[in-house]
């Protein structure tokens, strides 16, 4: 990659219908521990909930991503060759949203324009 080397990522798919799933959750290990990973899931979460206003999150987890979707209201659902399918339904996505909004570190764009100039989806 030309000489960048990301430190974490996670992602997501919209799925169709409210239907978010979350995906590739990774922070390199020398990064681990700073709390980068809890920041870039919240973003994550907020970004989602401004732009999709989704009825439910789904995600496949492994052990140590496990603990972070259960502490943030998710429900292990199946378990199979050490993968936890979670999902958290949504009942009141403005509720969610304002609760994401006072956790979220200040860095991530306010506003769908501020977004589309740093080059993110909004």
């Amino acid at each position: 990659m030309n000489g960048i080397h990301p430190v974490a990522i996670v992602g997501y798919m919209d799925m169709g219908n409210g239907h978010v799933r979350l995906k590739t959750d990774y922070v390199r290990r020398a990064f681990r521990g700073q709390g980068l990973y809890s920041e870039l899931f919240m973003s994550r979460l907020f970004i989602i909930f401004r732009a999709l206003k989704p009825s439910v999150l789904t995600a496949y987890c492994t052990p140590m991503s496990l603990p972070k979707y259960l502490s943030e209201g998710f429900v292990a659902m199946s378990e199979r060759n050490g993968i936890t399918y979670v999902k958290k339904q949504i009942t009141n996505t403005h509720e969610e949203l304002q609760r994401l909004e006072s956790r979220i570190p200040q860095s991530i764009p306010q506003t769908d324009e501020q977004s589309q100039e740093d080059g993110l989806d909004p």
